[in-house]
C-alpha cells in the first residue's frame, strides 16, 4: 500500500472506527491483488478505535488476525 491508497481524512487527525475498517478494507484489497497468502498477521497498538465487532467480524472472515499491544 501507499500513501494514495487511504482516502479518509478526519479534521482532527484521530483515527476512528469507521476510518480504521476502511484502512482494514483497503489493506484487505492489496493483499489480494498481491496474492499474500493467509492468515495475516496485523500488530496495532491498544487503542480502542481498534475495538469493534464490525471490525473484528471482518478480520475473522477475512482471515486477519488483529494482535494488539497493551497501552
Amino acid at each position: 500500500m501507499n500513501k494514495d491508497d487511504i482516502n479518509e481524512i478526519q479534521e482532527n487527525a484521530w483515527m476512528t472506527m469507521d476510518i480504521f475498517l476502511d484502512v482494514i478494507k483497503d489493506l484487505d484489497r492489496h493483499c489480494n491483488d498481491k496474492k499474500i497468502k493467509r492468515p495475516i498477521l496485523l500488530f496495532l497498538d491498544g487503542f480502542r478505535g481498534h475495538l469493534s465487532l464490525e471490525i473484528s467480524e471482518y478480520c475473522q472472515e477475512k482471515r486477519i488476525q488483529l494482535i494488539l499491544f497493551r497501552q
